[in-house]
């Protein structure tokens, strides 16, 4: 199987609680699945850009000529190809970092992650889930505007389940933020058990 893992994480490896997070996930993950490949973006290096008229007109230019092979579109071919995808994603103003959204709307291409039949649009991708994993420093609450949307575009892109793990609360004056983070970890090694 192969496992893309959508690194949103913008603070480096060595400050980011996502990213730990993520890491502890993805070694359990391949301890419990050595066979799959699990293949990795780095929106911090790469850093997508978000769409502008020229872009969007080249981009919809090859989708007219069918040309889904040009390298604008390999990261939709490579979303779209994937089993299953982890995305890491710290909670920043009620939803995520940009170059996640932007990252979305490179992927978000007709003819590769959706495509439009005669009753409307249908979904795509192979992967058959998407976990989105994330830490906040305050309680998220109903205020998780970032899980709706990727919830939102699972559907759209034709993956059936959508999951979160978030370790929360951990700029809360007084928080053990080692003990919350410790708490998740053992939650996210559970989960990937039947993951």
């Amino acid at each position: 199987m192969k496992i893309l893992f959508v690194d949103s994480c913008i603070r480096s490896q060595e400050k980011s609680r996502t990213w730990r997070l993520c890491r502890t996930f993805l070694n359990q993950y391949q301890l419990l699945h050595p066979e799959d490949e699990i293949q990795t973006i780095r929106l911090n290096d790469e850093m997508p850009l978000p769409m502008d008229s020229n872009t969007l007109d080249r981009r919809n230019q090859l989708i007219s000529q069918g040309d889904f092979n040009n390298p604008i579109f390999q990261s939709a071919r490579q979303f779209a190809s994937a089993d299953k995808i982890i995305v890491g994603a710290p909670y920043w103003d009620l939803s995520f970092p940009a170059a996640l959204k932007c990252y979305i709307e490179q992927v978000s291409v007709n003819g590769i992650t959706f495509g439009y039949e005669k009753d409307g649009s249908v979904g795509k991708c192979q992967a058959s889930k998407l976990l989105c994993i994330s830490t906040s420093g305050g309680i998220i609450g109903d205020m998780d505007f970032g899980n709706q949307y990727l919830k939102g575009i699972c559907g759209f892109f034709g993956i059936e389940e959508f999951e979160s793990q978030s370790a929360q609360g951990l700029d809360i004056e007084g928080a053990d933020v080692e003990e919350i983070l410790r708490e998740t970890e053992e939650s996210l090694k559970e989960m990937v058990k039947s993951w």
